[in-house]
């Protein structure tokens, strides 16, 4: 299966797309009911009885949310510093720190490696990140030749997180992002009772079953096609990105991450960061009580 990429206003003209934007921002805003359990913390479990309280829950490499920002906050601040002295050096130790950051190194040294060694760092993760953030738009045709399998651009679960750094416009699309959004997309058919998913509402997912919602009858597009996982994932990348730039500004003005101390400038990120601890795994126990994975009327 490989995904269609669509400019930015074609495709939040979509019908299915302009809905689960609008039923995505009432699940982060409190409209919708939103509970699941996260992953153990310290051998406790979390119990998620809304979605913007999954900040208190976050937790990776060993630390919270608010400190794991800080860290961000640096990371971001090195590389953009980096980028706008044209500091070729500093961009690669810039985005390695990130890749170490998110413990994530297949690949993507390699792939820094052979651009660093034409002296391109910068051009190539400016040209990247505009592209998957939306800033920059190309026809269809220029995009996949660009991000498919031994194209000049990578983007996949660690240059992803770079791409993150350098754009706030932009968010990390991993595993357990996708996973979330994937539960999320059928939690919506089921609301709207649709029989197959939106090709619009398609996102690449895990090839690993703990991480993939997909059934026999609903398939989402896998990692397991070696072939367009790339281009899959730029794809998804920029899908998520435009859906979560159109309801950013109502879940700011919803106030909903106020509570948490969380500026309005980190509103993607406090998002993106609730998906990852969410989509640990597909619940699959809460969609066999419920009928869904998350929402219940």
């Amino acid at each position: 299966m490989i995904l269609t990429h669509f400019d930015k206003h074609t495709y939040l003209q979509d019908k299915h797309v302009a809905s689960f934007c609008d039923y995505l921002l009432d699940i982060i805003i409190g409209n919708t009911p939103f509970t699941c359990k996260l992953k153990k913390v310290k051998n406790q479990d979390y119990l998620l009885n809304s979605f913007s309280d999954g900040i208190n829950g976050y937790y990776w490499a060993g630390h919270s949310y608010q400190s794991n920002q800080i860290t961000l906050n640096k990371l971001h601040n090195e590389l953009l510093n980096a980028v706008q002295n044209n500091d070729e050096k500093g961009a690669l130790l810039a985005s390695l720190a990130i890749l170490d950051w998110g413990q994530v190194y297949r690949e993507c040294v390699n792939w820094l490696v052979s651009i660093a060694h034409k002296n391109e760092v910068i051009s190539t993760l400016t040209q990247a990140t505009k592209l998957i953030d939306g800033s920059l738009e190309v026809e269809s045709d220029i995009f996949n030749s660009l991000f498919q399998r031994g194209g000049k651009l990578r983007c996949n679960s660690g240059t992803t997180k770079i791409f993150a750094m350098l754009s706030k416009k932009s968010i990390i699309f991993d595993g357990r992002v996708a996973c979330s959004i994937g539960m999320i997309v059928l939690d919506y058919m089921s609301e709207k009772n649709l029989k197959s998913i939106p090709e619009k509402l398609l996102f690449l997912m895990d090839a690993d079953s703990k991480r993939n919602p997909s059934s026999c009858d609903l398939t989402f597009p896998s990692k397991s096609n070696m072939k367009h996982k790339l281009l899959n994932q730029a794809i998804s990348n920029v899908r998520i990105n435009y859906i979560l730039q159109k309801i950013e500004n109502d879940v700011v003005s919803s106030g909903v991450f106020s509570k948490h101390s969380i500026d309005n400038s980190e509103t993607l990120r406090a998002i993106e960061s609730v998906l990852f601890m969410v989509g640990y795994k597909v619940h699959k126990n809460h969609f066999i009580e419920n009928g869904r994975y998350f929402s219940t009327n």
